[in-house]
């Protein structure tokens, strides 16, 4: 009889909990999770800059803002992996998302590297492998509707914006922070 009631107890709070955390995430918009302190990169930093400055503060992307501090785009870790020495396109017929080029002829392989690999003294800045757009979400939008459209965009990171001004940033991270503290 001890154990039905505890088994018992378990499945009314195991209920409760789930009924609680779903009614809560429903009640949740985009300011209550934004990050209102927003790292703004540079559209003018080298790619150097760019990756000294995603190490040092441990994020993978983030806004662009010209030298007026106008919003202009984002750039993320997919931005330089795109833009980078091994980024081929339609090599041998094939689509730009295949990972595996195992079926190149190495000759040719190493004749292409040297070729895609940016010169010591070219200045490829922020601006030439920015996305030139940004998704943009109102402060009172709810979390549901900013994970639908992360998820349809498939992006990592939206802006949080009034009126064209930018309030803050909502990461995947973000996201699942809210999901394992529920």
């Amino acid at each position: 009889m001890r154990f039905a009631l505890q088994s018992i107890e378990y499945i009314i709070l195991s209920v409760s909990v789930r009924y609680f955390t779903e009614a809560t995430m429903k009640e949740l918009i985009a300011q209550d999770i934004m990050k209102a302190d927003v790292l703004s990169i540079h559209a003018d930093w080298t790619l150097e800059e760019l990756a000294d400055f995603l190490n040092e503060h441990s994020i993978t992307g983030g806004p662009v803002v010209d030298d007026a501090g106008t919003l202009v785009g984002v750039v993320s870790t997919t931005d330089i992996v795109r833009n980078s020495t091994f980024a081929f396109k339609n090599v041998q017929g094939k689509k730009t998302t295949d990972y595996f080029r195992d079926d190149i002829d190495p000759a040719y392989f190493n004749q292409l590297i040297p070729s895609l690999a940016a010169q010591k003294g070219q200045d490829v800045t922020v601006r030439d492998i920015m996305t030139p757009m940004t998704f943009n979400v109102s402060r009172d939008m709810r979390i549901q509707q900013v994970a639908d459209a992360m998820i349809r965009g498939r992006i990592h990171r939206v802006l949080v914006t009034d009126d064209d001004k930018l309030l803050g940033i909502i990461t995947t991270m973000d996201l699942l922070d809210i999901l394992r503290n529920q």
